[in-house]
């Protein structure tokens, strides 16, 4: 329940570097900064997603409906989110615009692994 919360609170604080992030956009000095804390966000985001996943994982009786197959390739999904978001974090001290692009990516492609 608890983990619940973390990432529900995450969540609603989200548009927050996000609109930094979109104010930033017109002002490079500080696009570096907005890009990192919006990466980190998402980042810890990421982070209590997995979490909440393994907890599921473990727990069998609240996933009858996936094989072990799909519950393996999921959580390698979010495994694969979670380093994704670190690297674009650390990517954006040094190429903001590239970062950017990486979390634009991300989103494309967990949008996509939905529909697999």
């Amino acid at each position: 329940m608890f983990l619940n919360v973390l990432l529900l609170a995450n969540v609603a604080f989200l548009p927050f570097p996000m609109q930094l992030l979109a104010n930033a956009m017109h002002q490079t000095n500080q696009l570096r900064a907005a890009a990192f804390f919006y990466g980190l966000m998402l980042t810890v985001s990421n982070l209590f997603f997995n979490t909440i996943w393994h907890y599921v994982a473990a727990h069998p009786d609240m996933l009858k409906r996936l094989s072990d197959h799909d519950i393996l390739q999921r959580q390698r999904r979010a495994l694969v989110g979670l380093v994704a978001y670190a690297v674009a974090t650390i990517l954006s001290l040094l190429w903001p615009p590239v970062a950017i692009a990486c979390y634009a990516a991300l989103i494309i492609y967990f949008l996509a692994a939905t529909h697999w």
